[in-house]
This record gives structure tokens, C-alpha cells and sequence, in this order.
């Protein structure tokens, strides 16, 4: 929060609050659409909107469930069926107060987009790896304004799960060379088991998963970061991790928190090493870097 502050000294937003500003943004979008895509950490991102705006006493509706159809016709050879695909999406909606409506920004926005809408959608979209199509996400992407995605803890360091998340990078930001939906690509958060870097690892299988303990992290090992950084730069984008540069034409942006994350051990029950028990404190720092990613785009 300290690296990255936001200054209200000649900034066109009056709103503090950096999750209400997000919310005052997109509802002046196109779709009125945050989509968070990935895995069971991607939900608890998910909750953690929802929790926060309740929170701050936003009109929040009931979520609501709808499955997908398994497309077992794309499944990668010798994969198993429930690894692949979305399963399904949550959604709700979120009641925006009238009074983001009455500003001088918003009021400019509007004229850029469309009207204010009087709700925002906030949806997850459950997978833990993609069909190497990508056309799910071409869809989830073309009904949306912002897409935040992570599915990295689903892949591990070996030459074949490694090569395979990094062919579905490649395939990811292919979706985006035309789309008009902004891409936030969650850095994949730190797992607190007893192996470097603190990953899972296969030997935590079988017996040896009734003795897991969560154990602070001793090494680092960021190589889906490092892999997502390069596969972003092959594919001509500009990663946009600072916030503070100019909107260039092809960029995606970063959220870093993996260091974050690795911190957060007093957050793990003491043997699931990859969730986190809830805190609103815990997602103030993805909050702040949403909301400067989206400043930025309409400062431009």
C-alpha cells in the first residue's frame, strides 16, 4: 500500500476508497462486468469483493449459480475430465449508490462510455486449467470489461505441466490482441507447504498428506511469474506492474502477490498450505492495484 499510494492532488477521483472506486468505474463501462477466472484462490478473491462491499455497506444481491457443459471433445490427450474447462460461474450484482453518479468525472465518463449503469456484475468463473482452445475465455472475455485470471497452482515445475501452462499463456493473450476487455493476470500465491519455495509437491500425496504442516516459506521459487513475464513480452505485450507509465496500446496487467501472499502463513489453518482464512486485510493491497490500473485507463 505504501509502494503504491494514490494521491487525490489534482486526481479527477474524490473516492478513497479504492474498491468503491472500482465499482465507480466499471459502472461506467460497456458491460458493467468484473470477471475473475481461475481456481478455488481466484474465488476467494471472488468472496473477498463480495465480502468488502458488504463491508462498506453496498446493496449486494444473491449470488447466482449456472454449470457448464464438460466439452470432452477438447480435452488434451490422457488428461482427466474434471482438471479442464469451466465448471461453472457465480455472479452478483452490485447496487451503485446515486451519490458516484453526482461527480464531475463520472459525469465525463458517461459521455466516454455509455450511461452509468445502476448495477456492476461481479462474476466468477471456476477452472483449473483451461481447454487449450481458449475459446471459453474468448466468450467470458467478450461480456466483459475486466477479466482478472490466475490458474497457476494447478501446474507444478515438471517439464510437462510447466510446458503446458506455459502453450496456455501463449493461447491466453492470443485472446486479447483484439479484445476491448482489460486483462489482469493475478500473480499465483504462495503455498506454505514443507518444500521449496513452499510448493505442493506429488510426495505430499497419499499418507504423507495426513501429516501436513504449513511451514514458513525458505526459498523462492516464482517461476510461473518469471514464465508469464516472458511469454507476455514474446507475445508483444507490455506488463504493467508499476501502474504509474502511461496506457500503451497492448498491455496486460500484473497484480502482483506472491511476496504478499508468502507473508500471510498466520492465514493458513495449519494444514491446507494453499488457502487463506478471510481477513478484509488481506486484499487491501489487490483492491489499491485495481484501482490504479483503472485510474490509469481513464486518465487516457
Amino acid at each position: 500500500m505504501e509502494a503504491y499510494p494514490v494521491t487525490f492532488e489534482n486526481n479527477p477521483s474524490h473516492i478513497k476508497c479504492d474498491i468503491c472506486r472500482v465499482i465507480n468505474i466499471v459502472s461506467s463501462m460497456k458491460h458493467k462486468r468484473i470477471s475473475i477466472v481461475g481456481d478455488s484462490v481466484q474465488q476467494q478473491l471472488f468472496h473477498g469483493f463480495e465480502c468488502e462491499l458488504r463491508r462498506r455497506h453496498f446493496d449486494v444481491s444473491t449470488a447466482v449459480i449456472k454449470t457448464w457443459p464438460e466439452i470432452k471433445e477438447k480435452l488434451p490427450g490422457d488428461r482427466v475430465g474434471w482438471k479442464y474447462g469451466v465448471k461453472a460461474d457465480i455472479c452478483f450484482n452490485v447496487t451503485v449508490p446515486q451519490w458516484m453518479n453526482h461527480n464531475q468525472h463520472n459525469q465525463q465518463l458517461n459521455q466516454l462510455h455509455s450511461l452509468s449503469s445502476p448495477h456492476v456484475e461481479i462474476c466468477h468463473f471456476n477452472h483449473y486449467r483451461p481447454y487449450p482452445d481458449m475459446a471459453q475465455h474468448m466468450d467470458i472475455a467478450n461480456s466483459s470489461d475486466v477479466m482478472m485470471i490466475n490458474y497457476g497452482v494447478h501446474y507444478l515445475a515438471d517439464d510437462k505441466t510447466a510446458n503446458e501452462f506455459e502453450q496456455s499463456l501463449e493461447s491466453l493473450l492470443k485472446v486479447f490482441d483484439n479484445s476491448e476487455c482489460l486483462l489482469m493476470y493475478r500473480e499465483t500465491s504462495a503455498q506454505h507447504f514443507d518444500n521449496d519455495g513452499g510448493e505442493w509437491s506429488d510426495r505430499f500425496n497419499g499418507n504423507d498428506g495426513d501429516n501436513i504442516v504449513c511451514t514458513p516459506i525458505t526459498g523462492t521459487v516464482k517461476w510461473r511469474t518469471r514464465m508469464f513475464k516472458e511469454v507476455a513480452k514474446n507475445s508483444g505485450y507490455s506488463v504493467v506492474d508499476s501502474f504509474h507509465q502511461p496506457k500503451v496500446k497492448k498491455e496486460v496487467v500484473f497484480l502482483p502477490f506472491f511476496d504478499w501472499s508468502s507473508k500471510l502463513i498466520s492465514l493458513k489453518d495449519g494444514q491446507d498450505c494453499t488457502h487463506f482464512c478471510y481477513t478484509p486485510h488481506m486484499w487491501y493491497p489487490m483492491w489499491r492495484h485495481v484501482r490504479i490500473a483503472l485510474d490509469r485507463m481513464n486518465r487516457t
